[in-house]
């Protein structure tokens, strides 16, 4: 009864999120797709602080449903959480992907990158399209896998073979992004330490907690 009364209570939330910031981000919509494939098109976001917020807040508003997905499957589930609520569950799966945003953030912060701001700056903004592009896809073949009666372990699988193509897909666009301003090598290593490595405490977080 609890868990019901959480997942529709975050559900409606999330929702509400969502459609606010959605109105902001379809007048955004044409350029944030060619931006997927484009690394010009990523730069013209950022040269514009206007479609910077619309995609930001759409990014933002991306979180809660990524956690509620992850939660109500169990996708997310270290063996401490079987001591605590449904909420408590969500709320820590919440935090738990806002340290890890902010692990993000600090490492951004703290690299100096030997490649021109404008291309630095793009592939920051990348990782948010992708975040926003990694909901929708997440939620619409968990709604068709639940449609067709899967299991959920199938559902599970599906987002997890989902998320790994997308993920994949980011780490090379994102590595175009950068090399268009520094040699591949440092592109490389930008990501190992931007991406790779809060990747990876958030999946060891997950497994050895």
């Amino acid at each position: 009864m609890e868990a019901q009364i959480t997942m529709t209570t975050a559900v409606c939330i999330a929702l509400v999120f969502l459609l606010i910031n959605l109105r902001y981000f379809l007048p955004l919509l044409p350029k944030f797709m060619a931006s997927l494939h484009r690394t010009k098109a990523c730069l013209e976001i950022e040269y514009s602080r206007k479609d910077q917020i619309s995609r930001n807040r759409m990014a933002l508003a991306s979180i809660l449903p990524l956690c509620i997905l992850s939660w109500y499957l169990e996708i997310y589930s270290p063996d401490y959480f079987e001591l605590l609520s449904p909420a408590i569950r969500l709320l820590v799966t919440i935090a738990v992907f806002l340290g890890y945003c902010l692990l993000r953030l600090m490492l951004r912060i703290s690299i100096r990158p030997r490649m021109k701001e404008e291309y630095y700056e793009a592939g920051t903004g990348f990782s948010k399209s992708m975040l926003i592009v990694l909901c929708f896809i997440l939620l619409i073949i968990s709604g068709i896998l639940s449609f067709c009666k899967v299991e959920p372990t199938g559902i599970i699988l599906g987002i997890q073979i989902c998320t790994g193509l997308v993920y994949l897909y980011f780490i090379v666009r994102k590595t175009q992004i950068f090399a268009s301003s520094c040699n591949l090598f440092l592109a490389i290593l930008y990501l190992c330490t931007l991406e790779i490595l809060p990747t990876g405490v958030l999946i060891a977080s997950g497994l050895f907690l």
